[in-house]
């Protein structure tokens, strides 16, 4: 027998920006594309339900308590889509992981043991908004976050060195990052591996598509510890299957996607 069959943790979405959220609320300053509530210590998927309902609801009202932050509507998977003043912070970004942060501790859980946070920047958009915005369309490891009226422009290291404040100066309970970097940012992807990769998953999505040869590629060239598997994005289920075990058999974690949008089957 295959033993005790558990639900998987899930990656809830709850804030939401990029091209995600850009045609219906074009007010939001998020560039980055996801930020998502990853609940822990559950004994079940109702009890996940309940806590992701009851921390999105508390991050609502924490962005909407602060003067100039509010909430734009919600987004194409479920998130809010929010307008967030910077303050202190280097970015709009960090001040919303900070924010749910805040809405974990105040609905009475532990950051980093009862949820923690992931988060899918989607930087290849970033990286395009810049080659865009500079006329420069061979321009790797660039970034404009060009939905912010700041139009903050950072490099590869720059990019690291918010990651790295995220987790390590504002104490955000990071557990993944996908898409980290530009899907041909290869410099970026070796530089987060070997600084956060002994304690965060480095996701590739982007990246590898769900291809053995990418996710062979990838792993050689030390760019990820972890691969997202979409049975669509592939194309067949033997090819998804074969994805994964290359993936497993590189010593990587999988996350699976439910892909939203896409049919059941």
């Amino acid at each position: 027998t295959l033993g005790r069959v558990t639900v998987p943790w899930q990656f809830r979405n709850c804030g939401m920006g990029g091209k995600h959220t850009e045609k219906e609320y074009p007010e939001s300053n998020i560039s980055m594309q996801e930020a998502m509530f990853v609940i822990l210590g559950v004994k079940n998927w109702q009890e996940a339900q309940e806590m992701t309902v009851r921390l999105q609801n508390r991050l609502k009202e924490i962005i909407e308590k602060e003067e100039g932050s509010r909430v734009m509507g919600i987004g194409l998977e479920g998130g809010l889509a929010p307008y967030i003043e910077k303050a202190q912070y280097p970015l709009p970004e960090v001040r919303l992981w900070a924010m749910m942060k805040q809405a974990i501790e105040e609905c009475g859980f532990q950051a980093g043991k009862d949820v923690a946070i992931g988060m899918d920047p989607a930087l290849s958009e970033l990286e395009n908004a810049y080659r865009k915005e500079y006329n420069m369309p061979d321009a790797v490891g660039m970034y404009l976050f060009w939905r912010d009226k700041a139009k903050i422009v950072l490099d590869r290291d720059g990019i690291l060195s918010i990651y790295k404040d995220a987790i390590q100066k504002y104490e955000i309970p990071i557990i993944s990052i996908e898409d980290g970097f530009a899907e041909d940012d290869y410099q970026g992807w070796k530089m987060i591996l070997k600084e956060l990769g002994d304690r965060i998953w480095i996701i590739g999505d982007d990246l590898i598509v769900t291809n053995d040869k990418t996710i062979e590629m990838a792993s050689k060239e030390s760019l990820i510890n972890t691969s997202l598997i979409k049975a669509n994005q592939i194309g067949t289920i033997y090819e998804t299957i074969l994805a994964m075990l290359v993936a497993l058999g590189k010593g990587q974690e999988l996350v699976i996607s439910h892909r939203s949008k896409s049919p059941n089957d």
